[in-house]
This record gives C-alpha cells, structure tokens and sequence, in this order.
C-alpha cells in the first residue's frame, strides 16, 4: 500500500513540475522577453504582437539576397531596442563579419543607437571566434542582442589553415601536395556550435541574429530554387526563419533609392504560424512601417484607399479625404505612429481569429 502512495506522490509531483516548465516556457509578449524588429507586421507574423518580435534566449535566422535589406532589418531592430525605455539594460553587439558595415547609424538610427551599439573590432573572422565572443557576452549576465553579418562571411580554423598551407603550395614555400577543395568542416563545425551556443542562449536574456546570404540549391529533387550556406544547423536551431525576397526596386529620378521586399515566416516556434507580409526599405532611411501599415490597411480594405477618396478608420485615426502620401505625413506630424500600431495590431488579430477552425474541441 506504501508503495502505491509513494508511485502516485511521484506521478503528481511529475504533472506539478511538467505544467510548471510549460507555464516558465511561455513567456508573456512583454520587454522583458521580447524586442522589436522595427517592422510592426513582421512583428504581428513572428508573435502576433504589434510592438514586439525576437525573442531573447532564442536565435533567429533573417536569409535574403544582396540588396533586400537583411542588414537594415537587423540595424532598426537595435534602433528600437535603442529607442525603448524599458530597454536600456540591454547590450547591442553588431559582428560585421562581412565588413561592410558603412552605414551612417546616428545619421540613419539615432545618437542613441550609435551610442549603445558595440561594432566588434576586429569582427570575427571564423566561427569558433565568433562562438567564443558570444560566450563571453552570454557569461555577463545581462540582457542583449548580439548581430552576426553574416553567417556566410565565417570559415573555420580548418579552412584558414587549409588555405595558407595551399597559397605556400603554389608560391613553392612547401614540398607537401595539394590536398584538394576546402570547405567541409564548417557545417559540421556550425551544427556543434550552434547546439552548444543556443544552450545556454536558451538560458540567458538575450537575442541572436544571424543573417544569411542565399545561394541557388543544387540539391537534386528539391522543390526550393534558394538555400543558404552551413548546412541545416541554422534552420535546426532557430526559433524564427524568415525569408526577405526583393520584388521590385523604389526609384526616383532614375536612380535606385530603396527595395520592395516580401517577407516570409518560413518557421515559427512561438506561435506555430507561417505567414507573409510586405514592407519597402530605404537606403537612407531604412524599413518603412507606417507606410506599410497603410498598405495593409487599404489592401484589407479597412480604410477605403486610392487618391484621394475617403479613407475611414472607423474613427481611430482620421476620417478625411487624404492621400497615402498626406496621410502618412500626418500620422509622423502628430505622433500618431502607437495609435496606427494598436489598429493594425486589432485588424490583423482579427483576421487570425475568423481562420481559426470552428469545430468542437478533441480534448477538453
């Protein structure tokens, strides 16, 4: 009988624990959590929450092409942690791996966001350097978000031995053969790392963005046209992936000025939903989110657009004939970018709620 109680006073105290750890695991969409992307859409497809997007103690993968503003992305998500009240304990980390970072960032993100933004000098130059300087911030202790562009600029310590015991091959400084191509330990060296890294990420208050350049998928039989570079680690570990596709460029007398972008949540671990969204970019200014939003306002036909013709938001924001143009200018004037945010935020919700299967629950 004894022994019944004990297996029983186990088996509860396993139930109490697991709802306890589901309950820790959900984390409220708060700035204790979470940071903005700078974009108020993309935010709503990562969470569902008009203000907040990346997740910290995750890692998020953002894959595109030169051009489509990857790198603007991840710069105005620093502006808004930049930006934010209740987020001025948090460290910003930008690895230009690449070295290309020529961004103006007071000029284009605020004195507060060149003022706060650590560009790491020397960037990382392989990947076991750059897992090292992402221990170190980790080990600190205090919230941050640390940014790698970009994955694809990385080699490993194999590699870079690799190709200067080649370059004294061909120079004649060394007796030994060529040992052929080089390239094959960093996916398996990122898979190592990653699984390490986004442990004790997991257990740490910040986030990681790493941003991936794209190249065409040679993988016979496969049904996408782009991959990206070190193998499937990225995709493995990643809370979010999402996919910036240029559809067309912005110019203004004949001279390109910025890019329109579709935006695909190809995963997502916080809500489960893949959903698309679109947005331009801008050289000099970066992601357009009011003009975004308004987009999607006057595309889900919530303001009646085109023109000049009456554009009614149901009392929330103006009730007027005025341009996109005008209307965009007015919201920026009056400071009405939170109230813009709040709307797109309910419309959005909505729509998500009206695709929800209306069936009588399985499990009560």
């Amino acid at each position: 009988m004894a022994r019944t109680t004990s297996t029983k006073s186990v088996v509860s105290q396993i139930k109490a624990k697991s709802k306890k750890k589901a309950v820790e695991e959900k984390k409220p969409i708060t700035a204790e959590y979470f940071i903005s992307s700078g974009s108020t859409l993309l935010n709503l497809a990562l969470t569902g929450n008009p203000f907040y997007g990346w997740q910290l103690g995750k890692m998020a993968n953002i894959i595109g092409d030169s051009g489509t503003g990857k790198t603007l992305l991840v710069l105005t998500s620093l502006a808004e942690v930049a930006h934010n009240p209740k987020q001025t304990d948090v460290e910003l980390v930008f690895d230009d791996a690449e070295n290309a970072l020529e961004f103006d960032l007071e000029s284009c993100f605020g004195e507060a966001t060149e003022g706060r933004t650590e560009i790491l000098d020397p960037p990382s130059e392989n990947i076991e350097q750059f897992s090292d300087r992402l221990s170190v911030t980790i080990a600190k202790g205090n919230p941050f978000v640390y940014v790698l562009d970009s994955f694809d600029a990385l080699g490993s310590e194999a590699d870079t031995k690799h190709i200067e015991s080649e370059r004294k091959i061909r120079m004649g400084q060394s007796k030994k053969e060529s040992s052929g191509s080089y390239g094959t330990a960093k996916p398996k060296i990122a898979s190592q790392m990653l699984r390490e890294d986004c442990g004790k990420l997991k257990r740490s208050k910040g986030a990681l963005l790493i941003i991936s350049q794209t190249r065409d998928n040679l993988t016979p039989g496969s049904f996408e046209k782009k991959t990206r570079s070190g193998g499937k680690a990225l995709k493995f570990y990643a809370t979010h992936e999402v996919w910036i596709i240029l559809t067309g460029a912005i110019k203004a007398k004949n001279r390109r000025i910025g890019a329109e972008c579709l935006v695909k949540v190809s995963k997502n671990k916080i809500t489960g939903k893949k959903r698309e969204i679109k947005f331009n970019v801008y050289d000099s200014y970066g992601v357009d989110d009011i003009g975004s939003m308004v987009d999607f306002l006057l595309a889900e036909e919530i303001w009646k657009g085109g023109g000049k013709a009456n554009i009614d938001t149901k009392g929330d924001l103006v009730s007027k004939s005025i341009s996109r143009g005008k209307l965009i200018e007015m919201i920026e004037s009056k400071g009405l970018e939170n109230r813009l945010k709040n709307i797109v935020g309910r419309v959005w919700n909505e729509i998500e709620e009206s695709l929800k299967v209306k069936r009588k629950k399985r499990y009560a």
